[in-house]
């Protein structure tokens, strides 16, 4: 169902259905009663990259914060790729939002350990659509 919805959010002509998700994103952290992150970071999907960017970037202009592309993908074996980040600033005792669109918990792993050696203070994950 993860990977329909997907597909269609890539569509061009789906540019209204993007803005939605966007925006049922900010009703679901409303709801989760956490406090306002210093900075968004996408964590990079491996398909649909551009579709969930810009649905990342509405979400975080709703919410005006920062949305932070810090990571890059890496190839580790012939199927498999990983998440590096890419950025050398600390993040020292900064909140950090990882929005994360139907990504293994492996996937989510990595994108954790590559943000540890900067020092976060708190790290929030909201997952849209969850793992198929």
């Amino acid at each position: 169902m993860a990977s329909r919805l997907l597909s269609i959010l890539t569509r061009e002509e789906e540019e209204a259905l993007r803005r939605a998700v966007s925006s049922l994103l900010i009703v679901l952290w409303s709801r989760l009663n956490w406090t306002l992150p210093d900075r968004i970071i996408l964590v990079r999907p491996i398909q649909h990259r551009r579709a969930l960017r810009d649905i990342g970037e509405e979400f975080a202009r709703m919410l005006d914060r920062p949305l932070s592309d810090e990571f890059s993908l890496r190839w580790i074996s012939p199927f498999q790729w990983r998440l590096q980040r890419r950025m050398e600033d600390l993040l020292e005792n900064q909140s950090i939002l990882l929005l994360d669109f139907a990504s293994s918990p492996e996937y989510l792993r990595h994108a954790l350990n590559e943000l540890w050696p900067a020092f976060p203070g708190k790290i929030y994950i909201l997952t849209v659509f969850g793992h198929d």
